[in-house]
């Protein structure tokens, strides 16, 4: 890892571009991705998730150089996309919602993203009764007419650390100190979870591996 204090980096991008440029960059994902998209059943759904794809392959190059096509990926533990190389050269997550795509990068730590839409429509009672911890749950029905709010924010937090661990959701529902982690920004362990600003409309968090103080440098949208 490198030195304490190294920031990480958040960009957004909207799926919401012009034909001939999704078209760009459908194209420059390999066959792989084009099969994994292909798996899902509806068409629009695998449009979106190689469009998603191609924009992180736009970001990984402007950090990396060379062409988008040229960005050698592959899949490490539990489906977790990362750059070929060992150590490779930079760290990523990806995630999208709602037309919305999100990318965190780090030089060498491992870092997981999560985006949610506030306008998604989720029965907040059950899912938080079902996913969440019985005190993150309490914490949820608590905040009354803003529980939903408060059920996306910790559900974000849920999602970037299964994502940075390049693990299930299984396995931070469970491990020692894990929930304290997704209830509030952590101050110990191995992993440390950041709320970060987001388009408006939207809610993200960015968990990242090593130490507390690793912050947020220049974001940006495009």
């Amino acid at each position: 890892m490198r030195p304490a204090g190294e920031p990480f980096h958040v960009r957004f991008a909207s799926l919401d571009q012009p034909v001939t440029l999704q078209d760009r960059l459908v194209g420059w994902c390999s066959p792989a991705e084009h099969w994994r998209a292909a798996r899902l059943r509806r068409p629009d759904a695998a449009r979106e998730r190689l469009v998603a794809r191609g924009l992180l392959r736009a970001i990984l190059v402007e950090h990396l150089g060379g062409s988008p096509h040229e960005v050698a990926l592959t899949v490490g533990e539990a489906g977790k996309p990362r750059l070929a190389g060992s150590p490779p050269p930079l760290r990523f997550s990806l995630s999208h919602s709602s037309g919305l795509v999100a990318v965190c990068l780090h030089a060498s730590n491992e870092v997981g993203i999560d985006i949610e839409h506030l306008a998604r429509d989720v029965d907040v009672d059950v899912l938080a009764r079902t996913l969440l911890a019985p005190e993150d749950a309490a914490r949820v029905t608590a905040a009354g007419a803003d529980r939903k709010d408060v059920f996306l924010r910790l559900w974000t937090r849920r999602e970037a650390l299964g994502k940075a661990a390049g693990r299930g959701l299984d396995w931070h529902a469970g491990g020692p100190g894990a929930r304290a982690w997704l209830t509030a920004r952590p101050t110990g362990g191995d992993w440390h979870v950041h709320d970060v600003d987001a388009p408006a409309g939207f809610l993200a968090a960015v968990a990242v591996a090593g130490a507390p103080d690793v912050s947020p440098g220049t974001d940006d949208t495009s």
